[in-house]
């Protein structure tokens, strides 16, 4: 059979040959036509001006609601900067979960009163809503009345992974509100070098004293941030101490990418002019990465001024109360 004749005849028989789909490659899932959804609303403001150098001001509330049909992960946010006053008087703006900072710290630019904040792995669960807030940092010599707002201006500022975004857009706050001349103190936080960390066996990871100056203050948590190589599950049962070892947190199990979050168990008081050192314990479980934690922001150590006296909640008649007056 030549060549020419053995080609002919398989032309005809593919022609003529059935072309068969599996019903498996034409079935449709409902999980391909599902539609994730995001739903962002913003939430009223209530507070009565904000005094010079204040941080942690939540300038924004924002309520998130996942559709059932999945997860949705925030990846960006961009944010506009409404009202009369200087943009570097703003020496960070990023957003809250609680009091535990979920994207970098940024500055607005000068020209577009704009900033791009990048979200840490943020996910808002099927059927769940979270609770975040644009939160900012002010300039202990901002101008007395300057004004700041915050705006999410269209859905195009809000880059996730949802197929639908709804929102009354723009997002706004209430209000621009304005610097007050009301006082407000100061904490300042000094890292001190710690020895040869053990592995395995529970050892001091970081050092570090806070002293407050101009007010009281209310300690009720901090993110502290390793700016060496360990990460994730590197580091292991973290807790904070006082220098006496009483701990004052509870333990979390790892870093979350190169940081922990501990809340104070109770807020811990600090007198205007007193320094007071802390511990930071956990478990390295290898001996080749580097720790060395330090504060990212300012604003990751939580606190607030206040008028209140007494006793630091280290003092050692508290300790004796605590052990039964012995």
């Amino acid at each position: 059979m030549t060549m020419k004749r053995l080609l002919k005849l398989l032309s005809v028989f593919l022609l003529l040959s059935p072309i068969f789909v599996s019903a498996a490659e034409l079935a449709v899932t409902p999980a391909d036509l599902a539609v994730t959804e995001l739903t962002v609303e913003p939430l009223p403001i209530s507070f009565d001006g904000i005094p010079a150098g204040a941080t942690h001001v939540k300038l924004l509330p924002l309520i998130l609601h996942a559709s059932c049909e999945g997860d949705v992960e925030l990846r960006y946010l961009k944010l506009t900067r409404r009202g009369m006053g200087d943009s570097t008087y703003v020496t960070g703006v990023y957003v809250l979960d609680g009091d535990t900072r979920v994207t970098r710290s940024g500055r607005f630019s000068s020209s577009g009163q704009t900033v791009l904040l990048g979200f840490k792995n943020y996910i808002v669960p099927a059927c769940k809503t979270a609770r975040l807030a644009v939160a900012v940092d002010l300039a202990r010599g901002t101008a007395i009345g300057s004004q700041f707002a915050i705006a999410i201006e269209s859905a195009a500022d809000i880059v996730s992974t949802a197929d639908k975004l709804s929102a009354p857009f723009p997002l706004r706050s209430t209000s621009a509100q304005s610097v007050t001349p009301a006082p407000v103190g100061q904490l300042i936080v000094e890292f001190r070098p710690i020895g040869r960390v053990r592995t395995v066996r529970d050892d001091v990871l970081a050092k570090f004293s806070v002293e407050a100056r101009d007010s009281h203050h209310l300690i009720s948590g901090i993110t502290l941030t390793n700016d060496g190589s360990a990460r994730e599950s590197d580091l292991r049962n973290l807790y904070l101490t006082q220098m006496n070892g009483r701990a004052l947190t509870s333990v979390v199990t790892s870093l979350t990418d190169d940081a922990v979050t501990l809340k104070f168990m109770q807020q811990y008081f600090v007198r205007s002019g007193q320094k007071v050192s802390f511990e930071l314990h956990g478990q390295a479980f290898t001996s080749v990465k580097t720790i060395n934690f330090t504060l990212e922001e300012a604003s990751d150590l939580v606190a607030v001024p206040t008028r209140r006296a007494g006793r630091t909640l280290g003092n050692e008649a508290r300790n004796r109360s605590m052990r039964g007056g012995k």
